[in-house]
């Protein structure tokens, strides 16, 4: 299969060292992944020398290839992303979906030094690899940012002799901007930004380091969806291996590293109620013979009459409809048109929506935007009984098209009433299972409109 033909949720892992992998330890507890995950990488040379330049060569050339944690020499040193891609793997990867590291990071670099922000050669190489990424397949998604920075601004602030205000207020204008450009950019995603504390042996000994994280905190909280990573019980090369590197997190310390990332992801990316609720209930066309309690069908029109209306006009009369109705097999009838809907047969409670006269001022408005209110409140009020008949562990499954005379007679309505839709109700079968939603892509649902 070609990379083409693959559909990858997209996670960008971006800042220095640490993100870039440096962890050493013991190489049995190396994190192997299966074929489900790639990377994205630049093959080109980059590096900043001991004087903080950036050496890179431009154009970015990309590199896709199954994942790998980085070679040095004969080791291969631990990288976060692993530990995050493992757990990605068990719980969110769909069947037909790959996983893609892109890896745009790079050792020793920060904003002091004009590596990272906006308009400078990393952050443009961020977005050259993600847009190649994007290209790939009209199906591939950004899922995730994990970033860890800021050592270098530290470091290099305390040689600059920079005071505590000047390094938060750049490190936080500098992130917040980069931060910002790249959700702007790839605004059609909704996915989290999550930043990681430094490692603590190093850490201790700048103090322009709290800075920095107290930076990074405040950036977070104002771009919301995002999280902060503590890391200060983590250890470094130094303290777990033989290796004297207390900048860096060692393999065992990276490897929960990810698996707080990971969490912090998964916290930030936890479907609601409403969203669990949305995906589940579906049009229910096999019930069983379950009696459906008075009080449900009560709290459900309780909660339905809550439902928004334009000019709070509330054009409705809901009606519950027993087993016990007299004409229950009129009502039945009168929606079972041409053969359709025989599972109605199974079906002994209804709620009938009427719509009825809400006030001048829905009427009004109605008239002059020639957009017709009440049935925009009628479906609102549909869909609350619906998903309030889900919460309560009831299938429906709405009716719009009947016999009016027949529906009419069957209700003892007047001529001059009108019924807009019935909602059939009642426990779906043992074991009916939940079906796949088939939707419009969401690039032909909605879009943005800024300017």
């Amino acid at each position: 299969m070609e990379y083409k033909d693959m559909k990858f949720d997209i996670v960008i892992v971006a800042g220095q060292s640490n993100a870039e992998g440096n962890g050493y330890g013991n190489q049995d507890e190396r994190i192997i992944l299966n074929d489900n995950v790639y990377q994205l990488a630049d093959v080109n040379s980059a590096y900043s020398t001991e004087t903080g330049e950036l050496v890179m060569t431009i154009p970015t050339v990309m590199e896709l290839k199954p994942f790998e944690e980085r070679p040095n020499g004969i080791y291969f040193v631990a990288e976060f992303p692993s530990a995050f891609a493992k757990k990605y793997l068990e719980n969110d990867l769909k069947e037909d979906r790959k996983l893609l590291i892109v890896k745009a990071s790079l050792g020793g670099t920060g904003f002091v030094k004009k590596q990272w922000g906006v308009g400078n050669k990393l952050s443009n190489r961020l977005f050259d690899l993600v847009n190649y990424a994007l290209s790939l397949n009209p199906g591939n998604k950004i899922v995730a940012l994990l970033w860890h920075q800021g050592e270098h601004d530290a470091y290099e602030s305390n040689v600059l002799k920079y005071d505590y205000d000047r390094i938060k207020k750049e490190y936080h204008d500098n992130l917040y901007n980069q931060f910002k450009l790249i959700k702007d950019t790839y605004k059609q995603y909704i996915f989290p930004i999550i930043a990681g504390d430094f490692c603590y042996h190093w850490g201790k000994d700048y103090e322009m380091e709290l800075k920095v994280v107290d930076a990074t905190n405040d950036v977070l909280k104002e771009l919301g969806n995002s999280r902060f990573i503590q890391t200060r019980d983590l250890h470094s090369n130094d303290q777990d291996t033989e290796i004297k590197d207390n900048i860096h997190f060692s393999r065992k310390s990276l490897y929960i590293l990810g698996d707080r990332y990971y969490d912090a992801f998964k916290n930030l990316t936890s479907m609601s109620t409403f969203h669990k609720m949305a995906l589940k209930r579906q049009s229910t066309r096999s019930f069983s013979d379950k009696e459906v309690e008075l009080e449900k069908l009560i709290k459900i029109c309780e909660v339905a009459r809550l439902s928004p209306s334009a000019c709070d006009s509330q054009p409705w009369k809901l009606h519950i409809v027993r087993p016990t109705y007299s004409k229950l097999d009129e009502l039945r009838k009168s929606m079972q048109i041409v053969g359709l809907n025989k599972f109605l047969n199974e079906v002994n409670n209804y709620i009938v929506i009427e719509q009825v006269f809400g006030n001048k001022s829905a009427s009004m408005g109605s008239k002059f935007s020639r957009n017709d209110l009440n049935s925009i409140d009628i479906g609102l009020i549909a869909s609350h009984i619906c998903f309030e008949a889900e919460e309560q562990g009831l299938g429906t499954v709405m009716i719009g098209a009947f016999r009016r005379n027949v529906i009419l007679k069957a209700m003892n309505f007047k001529k001059s009433q009108r019924i807009r839709l019935v909602i059939a109700i009642g426990y779906p079968k043992e074991n009916y299972p939940i079906r796949k939603k088939v939707r419009k892509d969401s690039s032909k649902v909605y879009d943005i409109i800024e300017k």
